[in-house]
C-alpha cells in the first residue's frame, strides 16, 4: 500500500487502534500523518551526550605519523581530540534544555574538557530576546529587529530538537512529514515503515508491546538512511532504546539514543538523564537577561568581562570589569545604510568622472 502524508507523532503515536492487523496500522499512520507535531510544553530535559572515538588504533596511529613534525597542519585539532577520547574515554557533554514551547527556550552546555572561558555555553531564545552567556561573556540581541551575522541564537533550536525529537517519537514527527510512504509491514510484535523523498529512502523498525489499558504500544528501535542521493549518508542510522513511562510528560520515553555513521561506529550517544515540569515563572527567571553583579539562576557568578548588547538603541561593547572604560560603540543598522549611501555617491562621482576623461579624449 502506498500513500502519501505527514506523520507526526504526538502521545497518540504510541497509542494505535486495538486491532493490529496490516490494514488497521496504515490507517493509524495515515491519521496521525493530518496532524501537528505535539512536544511536550514547560518541561526540563537533563540529557548526557557522550562522543567516543572515532578512529580505530591503526587509523589513530596513522594520524599521528603524518602530523609529527607538522604543527600547523589542519588535522591537529583532530588528532589531539582522538587522543583524549583514547586515553579517558569517550567526551562527555551536559546538556539541560528548559522548554517552553517552539521559539521559547534555554539551553546549558557544559563541556568539561575545554578551556574555562568557553567552558559553559547557555543560549536563550524568546520572542522579547534572546542572549547567549560563557564564563566571561554576554551577547544581547533583540528578535523582533532581525539576529545579526554570525548570533542567529534561533537556529540552535533545530539541534536541540535533534535530540529531545529522538527521545519523544525517534524524530519520526520531524522527518516523516510530508514524505511517500512506500511500504509497511506490521506482525504480531514488530512492524516496519518505509518511507521515500527526492531520493531520499527512510526505513523505521520498532517493537509493539502492550500498554496499561491492553491496547498497543508502537515503539521506535531503529531508524535508517537506506537510500540518499549524497552517497556518503547511505547507512546512516538511529537506535532509540530503554523506552521508560515518564509522568512528567505522562509519556513514553527513550531514555537512550545512538546515533551510528555510516561506516557503523559509534558517532555519540544521548542519554536522558531526568525530565521534570517548569512553572512560567521558573521560566520567566531563567530567561531574564543577565545582569551584572547578580547570580545566574543555574550558573550562580558569573564574572563576565564583555558584554555585546546587539539591540537597535544600544550597539555597544561594554566592559563591567573595567568601571573607567567606556562603551565601545557599534555600526547600528542607520549607520551601514548610511555608510552604503556614502560608497554609493563616491562610485557615482567616479563613474562621471571617467564619462567626462573620455568625452575630453574624444575631443
Amino acid at each position: 500500500m502506498r500513500f502519501r502524508g505527514v506523520i507526526v507523532a504526538a502521545t497518540i503515536l504510541l497509542q494505535p487502534p486495538a486491532d493490529g492487523d496490516r490494514g488497521k496500522f496504515v490507517e493509524w499512520l495515515f491519521a496521525i500523518s493530518q496532524k501537528e507535531p505535539l512536544r511536550p510544553t514547560d518541561v526540563i530535559y537533563d540529557i548526557v551526550i557522550a562522543e567516543p572515538v572515532q578512529l580505530s588504533a591503526s587509523e589513530l596511529r596513522s594520524l599521528e605519523a603524518s602530523i609529527a613534525g607538522r604543527p600547523d597542519h589542519p588535522s591537529r585539532e583532530q588528532l589531539k581530540t582522538e587522543q583524549r577520547r583514547a586515553i579517558h574515554g569517550p567526551d562527555a557533554t551536559g546538556m539541560t534544555v528548559f522548554w517552553s514551547r517552539e521559539g521559547a527556550w534555554r539551553s546549558n552546555v557544559l563541556r568539561e574538557w575545554v578551556d574555562p572561558k568557553i567552558r559553559f555555553l547557555d543560549t536563550c531564545v524568546r520572542p522579547d530576546r534572546a542572549w547567549r552567556l560563557t564564563p566571561e561573556q554576554l551577547a544581547i540581541v533583540d528578535p523582533a529587529s532581525g539576529y545579526p551575522p554570525g548570533r542567529d541564537y534561533a537556529s540552535n533550536e533545530a539541534t536541540i530538537l535533534h535530540d529531545i525529537d529522538g527521545m519523544l517519537d525517534g524524530s519520526m514527527s520531524r522527518r516523516l512529514r510530508g514524505m511517500t510512504i512506500e511500504q509497511t509491514s506490521l506482525r504480531e510484535n514488530t512492524w516496519t515503515a518505509r518511507a521515500s523523498r527526492d531520493g531520499r529512502i527512510f526505513e523505521y523498525s520498532g517493537t509493539v508491546t502492550s500498554g496499561s489499558n491492553g491496547s498497543p504500544l508502537f515503539e521506535p528501535q531503529l531508524w535508517r538512511i537506506a537510500a540518499h542521493p549524497d552517497k556518503t549518508f547511505v547507512g546512516q542510522s538511529e537506535r532509540y532504546e530503554q523506552w521508560e513511562f515518564n509522568e512528567a510528560t505522562g509519556r513514553r520515553l527513550a531514555h537512550r539514543v545512538v546515533f551510528v555513521r555510516a561506516d557503523g561506529a559509534v558517532e555519540r550517544t544521548s542519554t536522558l538523564s531526568g525530565v521534570r515540569r517548569m512553572t512560567q515563572a521558573e521560566f520567566d527567571q531563567l530567561t531574564a537577561i543577565p545582569e551584572i553583579g547578580v547570580p545566574d539562576p543555574v550558573r550562580g557568578e558569573v564574572r563576565i568581562a564583555k558584554v555585546f548588547d546587539l539591540r537597535p538603541n544600544v550597539h555597544a561593547i561594554k566592559f563591567p570589569l573595567e568601571p573607567n572604560r567606556e562603551p565601545m560603540p557599534l555600526p547600528g543598522q542607520g549607520q551601514r545604510v548610511n555608510n552604503l549611501q556614502t560608497v554609493g555617491i563616491v562610485l557615482a562621482c567616479l563613474i562621471v568622472a571617467v564619462l567626462v576623461w573620455l568625452r575630453v579624449r574624444r575631443k
